[in-house]
């Protein structure tokens, strides 16, 4: 076992990470305590990160069309499916089609090919022509 000395105690960068550990445990702990005393189950897609899902919220709100375009072989397709039983899909539902998600056949993250490209260029047109004219933008 690694001793500390006194004067890593007032290392700041000890400081800082140990108050974010501290801070990240504490919210997950109390998170978890407000879902049993308001007798509620969690939602089982916590998981899905705030980042991702408020500015999708945030655009539905003020009624921007957004397409979501991922491929078959990309490796969060399979989770993107489950947390759509999450707030994910309460967005999708809720947006009225101004949410769209569109799957195309492969690997499309990273855009890794000439055929990829044309394969996802083809669907953003598509769905800018067709989604996007009927919403009135």
């Amino acid at each position: 076992m690694a001793t500390v000395s006194p004067k890593d105690l007032f290392n700041r960068k000890r400081i800082a990470f140990y108050s974010k550990v501290i801070t990240v445990k504490g919210k997950s702990v109390l998170k978890k305590l407000a879902s049993k005393l308001l007798r509620r189950e969690a939602d089982p897609f916590d998981w899905v990160s705030p980042n991702f899902v408020e500015p999708l919220e945030s655009l539905a709100n003020r009624r921007v069309p957004v397409l979501i375009l991922y491929g078959t072989s990309d490796w969060f397709g399979e989770e993107f499916m489950k947390a759509k039983s999450g707030r994910i899909g309460r967005l999708l539902t809720e947006s009225n089609g101004l949410v769209q998600v569109k799957v195309i056949d492969g690997n499309v993250q990273g855009l890794s090919s000439v055929a990829t490209q044309r394969r996802v260029s083809d669907a953003v047109l598509d769905w800018l022509d067709r989604d996007v004219k009927t919403c009135g933008q």
